[in-house]
Formats: C-alpha cells, sequence, structure tokens
C-alpha cells in the first residue's frame, strides 16, 4: 500500500543522511576536534517532508483498506467497551499513511469523542491513550459491580 510520492522518498533518504552527519558532528564535537566551534546543520526548506492530509487521508481508499485490514485481524470492537460502533483510534500520527498495526487501536464512538474532549492531540499519544484505556476499563469494571451488587 502506498500513499507517498518519489518526493517524500528522497526526503526520507535526504533526513537519513543529515541525521547521520549530525550525529558525525557531535561525536566530534564531544571529542573535542572542533574545539572552538559548536557543530552546526543546516536543513534547506527542500528538505521538509509534507505528511498526507488527515482530512484528505481519511476520506481515502488507502484508508478505507487499511482499516479493513487492521477489523480483519483484530476485530471490530471497542477495546475498553465492546461496542462494535468504532472509530479506529491514532495512537500516534508518525507513520500516517503507512500505520503500522500497533499505531491504531480500537475504540467505540463514546471512548473516542471522549478521549479527544480530554486530551489534545499531538503526533504521539501513545502514553496517553493506554492510561486512558486502562483508566476508562478500571471504571467499567467498577460500575459493573456496583449494578451487579445492587
Amino acid at each position: 500500500m502506498r500513499f507517498y510520492s518519489k518526493e517524500q522518498h528522497k526526503w526520507q533518504k535526504k533526513s537519513r543522511r543529515l541525521e547521520a552527519q549530525a550525529t558525525r558532528l557531535l561525536a566530534n564535537y564531544k571529542k573535542g576536534k572542533k574545539k572552538n566551534k559548536k557543530p552546526r546543520l543546516i536543513i534547506s526548506k527542500k528538505t521538509e517532508f509534507k505528511r498526507p492530509n488527515y482530512h484528505r487521508y481519511i476520506k481515502s481508499k488507502a484508508w478505507r483498506s487499511r482499516r479493513l485490514a487492521y477489523y480483519e485481524k483484530f476485530g471490530k470492537q471497542c477495546v475498553v467497551c465492546g461496542d462494535s460502533d468504532i472509530n479506529l483510534h491514532h495512537v500516534t500520527y508518525e507513520r500516517l499513511g503507512r500505520e503500522h498495526d500497533g499505531d491504531l487501536i480500537a475504540l467505540c464512538v463514546y471512548h473516542h469523542d471522549r478521549f479527544h474532549k480530554e486530551i489534545e492531540i499531538k503526533g504521539d499519544m501513545r502514553i496517553e491513550t493506554y492510561k486512558f484505556i486502562i483508566r476508562e476499563q478500571e471504571d467499567q469494571e467498577l460500575s459493573d459491580l456496583i449494578k451487579k451488587h445492587m
């Protein structure tokens, strides 16, 4: 499944080269080879990576097929309450357009909306997502226990 262009491949290669260059500069700087100068890495505007537009991607065939593949592998039910009316939540947007299974998690509409009301959207929300799921599961178990004993 490909959702990125040849330009983005060029960017990925260039970013790897720049990372290697930065690593070498820092290593040399720490060793003391360039005592007077701090390492500088100049990045041109051409190296900027343009991720796919989120809303355009969510409406695309690529997302539809990615979502169906996830449902076939993990089922179509909320990890908190088991509801089947779900949204596929991005745990991280780092690989938008080329997500791994671990970048996605099934949440029902209620829990997905509740998550985003509580937590600000940012690139990597792994910790926040898992804390939210654990807290919601505990709340669900507690409310079930209370209903059972009433």
